[in-house]
């Protein structure tokens, strides 16, 4: 089902009564908004394949919107969270250069929408901080290997030795991995340390993104386990 333009704009749903248990939008272009529309202590909005476009993006998010909220109301906890990440989508897709007096609170905006939406899926999507911070340890680990850590009073480097066999560039890397997953959740052990003003920057940063992420995954398990 496809709407027109006009008829997208219109609240053509306003003091309709929904009496079922059920009520399905499937496969719908430019859907109107589900504005004033009355449903049943028990009613399920069910809203899915829905396409909107550019110019319809308002009506996605308040109609998510109001679906999240239905859903909250049966107690459909699963939905609602898939309903606010759609709202938010939908809602950092709205955000206009044209609502803003200057350019800065325009990217500071845009910036956080798309942090929020790509580490934390606003929220909604612990598995994104997961994968995030194994990617980071991940790549640190690759950079203390290039400005050296110093293991058992020697310093590592990653070319240190050209004719090193694979099975100890393994090793090595096992050791700065973990060296690196101990920055980054600041538990800091000191058996392994870094050497150059390189590393100590490296660090640095490594235990700020640390603490950051581990507080963002800490807010979202308590958002997911509290409903």
């Amino acid at each position: 089902t496809k709407f027109n333009k006009n008829t997208c704009i219109n609240k053509i749903f306003v003091k309709s009564e929904i009496k079922g248990q059920k009520i399905v939008f499937d496969k719908v272009e430019n859907m109107p908004r589900l504005d004033g529309m009355l449903f049943s202590q028990c009613c399920k909005v069910n809203i899915k394949n829905i396409m909107y476009d550019k110019q319809n993006y308002k009506n996605a998010k308040i109609n998510y919107r109001i679906a999240k909220n239905q859903a909250g109301i049966i107690g459909d906890y699963e939905q609602v969270s898939h309903y606010y990440y759609m709202e938010r989508y939908y809602g950092g897709k709205c955000i206009k250069r044209s609502d803003f007096n200057n350019t800065m609170e325009y990217i500071n905006l845009k910036f956080v929408d798309a942090l929020s939406r790509y580490i934390i899926g606003y929220g909604e999507k612990p598995l994104n901080i997961f994968l995030i911070s194994f990617l980071i340890v991940s790549i640190f680990a690759i950079l203390y290997m290039i400005t050296g850590v110093e293991n058992n009073n020697t310093v590592d480097l990653l070319n240190s030795n050209s004719n090193e066999s694979f099975f100890n560039f393994i090793k090595k890397y096992i050791d700065v991995w973990y060296f690196s997953m101990a920055t980054f959740s600041t538990v800091g052990y000191g058996d392994i340390v870094v050497t150059s003003i390189y590393g100590k920057l490296l660090a640095s940063i490594e235990v700020f993104l640390g603490v950051t992420i581990g507080a963002s995954w800490a807010s979202v398990l308590f958002r997911k386990m509290s409903r």
